[in-house]
């Protein structure tokens, strides 16, 4: 008696059946200095470019905010609506070159990225290769710590937090290298 076998390739089912990302991005310089000007618009240019070819993501708009500092969100308009389109369920993916275009203050940054994170809502770090759907926020701390410019908005409790978060993972990591030697 012989048994058929059906084999079903469940990636491509998986991505016939998903629902389209609504995938926008954030882009910012933070001085209003000439020869920012260009590179804040191949910002614009390279984001719309890449969200637009890749399949499965619908363009849902650049948020961008030209001469604004990334260390308070207060006077950030473009990055105010973002969070508002957020809030309204209108984006599920956000891309940014890196953690200190989006937020420069450790404390803010932390905590806008958990409360997109409780909504869902992806936060991809292109220069770090971080996704905040799929790392740890102790993860994004750590690099958060290195972020030039946010170790200045540091409170004490909560630098020495980081010191043993990142002391934890050396020392885990030493370990891995010497079980590897051994």
């Amino acid at each position: 008696m012989e048994e058929k076998v059906k084999l079903i390739d469940i990636t491509a089912n998986e991505t016939e059946h998903q629902k389209p990302k609504n995938v926008c991005a954030y882009c910012r310089v933070s001085t209003n200095i000439p020869y920012q000007k260009g590179y804040y618009e191949s910002q614009l240019e390279y984001y719309e470019n890449m969200i637009r070819s890749k399949a499965g993501w619908n363009f849902a708009g650049i948020y961008a905010d030209y001469g604004k500092s990334g260390t308070k969100q207060k006077g950030r308009t473009d990055f105010m609506r973002m969070l508002e389109d957020c809030e309204a369920g209108e984006i599920d993916i956000i891309c940014t070159k890196s953690i200190s275009r989006l937020v420069r203050n450790t404390v803010e940054c932390i905590k806008v990225v958990r409360e997109l994170k409780k909504k869902q809502i992806d936060v991809y770090f292109e220069k770090e290769f971080i996704h905040s759907q799929k790392k740890r926020i102790a993860t994004l701390h750590l690099f958060v710590c290195g972020t030039g410019g946010i170790r200045k908005h540091f409170l004490e409790p909560e630098l020495e937090h980081t010191k043993k978060i990142f002391e934890r993972y050396l020392y885990t990591a030493q370990s891995s290298i010497w079980l590897l030697y051994q």
